[in-house]
């Protein structure tokens, strides 16, 4: 029994902690929890790049998606998709955030599109980028760069 209980101790301090394996998969400030960040590979040498990610806003106090910044890129917008196939997405500029709730972030719905891409991102490629929610201030972002045709990142939708 004693060798037991000595054996599972060491092997806990061998393992990874479930939270540090998450930690390039959520970001929290405030009541906020960024989920999950991620891109779809740009085709060709295209010079934007469209930014997904899950966010939980799990408290009470009203807060806004305001804006984005990251070092590979000179500009940063809050879009919205087109609600009519082939059109021009929409600058918002900014996104409420309803508290007590969950929003996908996706590429038919809002995205933070990073402009002025000089760097050739490629499937399995990653990023860091800021992401600004008012009233809480800045946390960065891990972004996963996915295949051209990716609909979602891997581990959207489970718990963490």
């Amino acid at each position: 029994m004693r060798l037991a209980a000595i054996f599972a101790i060491t092997a806990s301090l061998f393992t990874t902690p479930a939270y540090a394996e998450d930690s390039d998969h959520v970001s929290e400030l405030g009541e906020v929890r960024l989920l999950h960040g991620w891109a779809r590979e740009p085709e060709g040498h295209g010079d934007t790049l469209q930014v997904y990610f899950e966010l939980e806003h799990n408290g009470a106090t009203p807060a806004t998606l305001t804006g984005a910044a990251s070092e590979i890129a000179t500009s940063a917008q809050v879009m919205a998709a087109s609600l009519k196939a082939g059109e021009t997405p929409v600058v918002l500029g900014t996104f409420p955030l309803t508290p007590g709730e969950h929003f996908d972030l996706g590429p038919e719905t809002v995205f933070i599109q990073l402009g002025g891409i000089t760097d050739h991102l490629h499937e399995g490629d990653e990023i860091e980028m800021t992401v600004a929610i008012e009233p809480f201030g800045e946390v960065e972002l891990h972004v996963e760069i996915l295949d051209h045709d990716a609909d979602n990142h891997a581990h959207a939708g489970h718990n963490h």
